[in-house]
């Protein structure tokens, strides 16, 4: 029997999502989140630990698989320690249980996606459709993967969606 785990990120704590929609299913967050949260001293952390809220770390291989991704979609530079630790806890559940991120992070839904990880929005819907981002020269237009200047003409490189598929839903 597959059982279903939700992965968690701050948003869930600080809109209080998990007292409404998850109380008594597996909820598992990575200690990064519980950092943030402890900053801004949320009472919802509290709550949740009572709905005993598992706490992990993710594995040293899985973050890196993850970053790997995350340079192939672009997204690398939009994700935080926390957001890669969190989608990593989700890849590390993914074969083994039927997992589902819950974050407005458009980065991580993305980087989920291309993992086959479920994600869901809490405030904000979650993406239609997953995007490749590279960076495209000013001046000569040549595509690269990063980098903040062209090497070939020397003008500045800008963020470009140049791939989109639509997401099954």
């Amino acid at each position: 029997m597959i059982d279903k785990i939700f992965i968690v990120d701050t948003t869930v704590f600080i809109t209080g999502y998990i007292l409404n929609g998850l109380s008594g299913i597996n909820v598992i967050t990575v200690p990064e989140v519980v950092n943030e949260l402890q900053c801004s001293k949320n009472i919802f952390l509290e709550i949740a630990l009572n709905y005993n809220l598992g706490i992990e770390s993710s594995r040293e291989d899985t973050i890196k698989q993850v970053k790997n991704m995350a340079k192939e979609t672009g997204d690398i530079n939009k994700l935080s320690d926390t957001d890669i630790s969190l989608i990593a806890k989700a890849l590390e559940y993914n074969n083994k249980k039927d997992v589902v991120i819950l974050s407005d992070d458009y980065a991580i839904q993305n980087v989920c996606s291309k993992f086959g990880i479920k994600s869901k929005g809490i405030i904000q819907a979650g993406i239609k459709e997953e995007i490749i981002w590279k960076k495209r020269c000013i001046g000569c237009k040549r595509i690269y993967n990063e980098g903040d200047i062209c090497p070939v003409c020397g003008s500045d490189l800008k963020i470009k969606k140049v791939k989109r598929y639509e997401r099954d839903r």
